[in-house]
């Protein structure tokens, strides 16, 4: 399917009309994907991009330089963990 937009601009489109352009390019951002989606994901590169190059250069990243590393997604699966454990004994708190 190949929608023009108000501006002129073609953009893809997808079956049911569930999509939504962003930018003059009309990147489809799949169903249910809320706004932001994207530039969440630029926003990652970008940091860990700057983090790759001062690395290369033989220096560590400036300390404004966040992204999440495996230790965060250790803490993230633990709290998973700890959520199906709760579920498990009928909703209760549990240990981290």
């Amino acid at each position: 399917m190949r929608i023009l937009s108000l501006t002129g601009w073609p953009e893809p489109g997808r079956s049911g009309g569930q999509r939504l352009a962003v930018g003059r390019l009309g990147l489809p951002v799949p169903s249910g994907h809320p706004e932001g989606y994207l530039e969440g994901f630029a926003s990652l590169y970008s940091e860990i991009a700057r983090a790759i190059r001062a690395a290369r250069d033989g220096g560590k990243p400036d300390p404004a330089v966040i992204f999440p590393t495996v230790d965060d997604g250790l803490v993230g699966m633990e709290f998973v963990e700890a959520a199906l454990e709760s579920s498990r004994k009928g909703n209760v708190w549990v240990k981290l």
